[in-house]
């Protein structure tokens, strides 16, 4: 996932401090997979509640990218 698209989506804005991955985890096994569960149906309904749809889908990088000019002849290429 973009990191920037992430952070923007959480409100928060580069140089903001976020737990690692190792706290994340730890929460998570703390919780457990029930717990787990009810909060992303808490948070489905959140979103529901917004008018938004969860979906699956995915975030393409579109950048530009300078290529160097092809100065072969047709015959050349061939």
């Amino acid at each position: 996932m973009d990191r920037f698209s992430f952070l923007r989506f959480l409100g928060l804005r580069p140089g903001d401090g976020a737990p690692d991955h190792a706290t994340i985890w730890s929460f998570k096994e703390r919780l457990g997979a029930d717990s787990m569960l009810a909060v992303f149906e808490l948070f489905n309904a959140k979103l529901r509640d917004l008018g938004l749809i969860a979906s699956c889908g995915k975030i393409i990088d579109a950048s530009f990218v300078e290529a160097p000019k092809q100065r072969n002849r047709r015959q050349e290429n061939a």
